[in-house]
């Protein structure tokens, strides 16, 4: 059986960093496929946990509110998601649901070609150089 979170299936890991992991995963009604950020959720009260959650979901809002061509867009956000494993444990967990970038991170299609020719470096740079102007 496999891993649930919500409505959606969850699959592998496509990264993690210090507080998340993103996973690949698809709507179980429509199967579109998405990448969700999920964070476990701190169940403490201290005032660190509370203000974490506070930057967390102020940062989620803010990219929420951005539409643009070159930013990935946010579909769905939760603050008290269920995600239930395999096993049938469950955790509550925070989560992000975004669009998928089916080619991956730029990153690791750096890694795996190569460095650039100048011509697809401007292309990609003009894109990364749009968006960030959007953000700000």
């Amino acid at each position: 059986m496999p891993t649930k979170l919500d409505k959606y299936i969850v699959g592998r890991t496509l990264g993690k960093g210090a507080f998340a992991k993103v996973k690949l995963a698809q709507h179980s009604e429509t199967g579109d496929q998405v990448a969700i950020k999920i964070m476990l959720q701190d169940k403490g009260t201290s005032a660190e946990a509370e203000e974490a959650m506070k930057q967390i979901m102020n940062e989620v809002e803010k990219l929420a509110s951005l539409q643009h061509n070159f930013i990935l867009n946010v579909v769905e956000t939760a603050k008290e998601g269920v995600m239930k494993n395999d096993d049938g444990k469950q955790k509550s967990v925070i989560y992000v649901v975004l669009e998928l970038a089916p080619g991956g991170e730029m990153f690791d299609f750096l890694m795996e070609t190569g460095k650039f020719g100048e011509k697809l470096a401007r292309f990609y740079f003009r894109q990364m150089i749009e968006g960030v102007y959007h953000i700000h």
